[in-house]
């Protein structure tokens, strides 16, 4: 009989334990939100690809553009490769060089299997 009143005991250790994590997990999601968010609102208010040089083309790609191609060499173009930049952010790049530089009318893309 003492063995069942025992399983009834609600124990509050576990209770409070569980709260604490769910408000640590909330925290780091919350601080997730609020980077990402500052990210963004960087990018968008203090991103200026708007360039002085005069330009055509443009090439755009990770670091095998970014070295094969030298800008300095070849009038009217622009090397905007970077090391280890994925297509994901070349295509936000392209849009806001197009967007900021009216004068573009080819984008060579670099593309590797790597």
């Amino acid at each position: 009989m003492e063995k069942n009143k025992r399983s009834f005991i609600f124990n509050f250790n576990h209770l409070i334990t569980m709260s604490k994590f769910i408000l640590k997990i909330s925290i780091f999601i919350f601080s997730l939100f609020l980077a990402l968010l500052a990210f963004v609102l960087i990018n968008r208010y203090f991103g200026d690809f708007k360039s002085k040089k005069e330009f055509h083309i443009i090439i755009l790609g990770h670091s095998h553009s970014e070295c094969a191609y030298n800008d300095s060499l070849i009038s009217g173009v622009a090397n905007f490769s970077q090391s280890g930049e994925s297509y994901f952010y070349t295509f936000f790049k392209t849009k806001k060089l197009i967007e900021q530089n009216p004068n573009i009318n080819t984008v060579l893309i670099e593309f590797s299997n790597n």
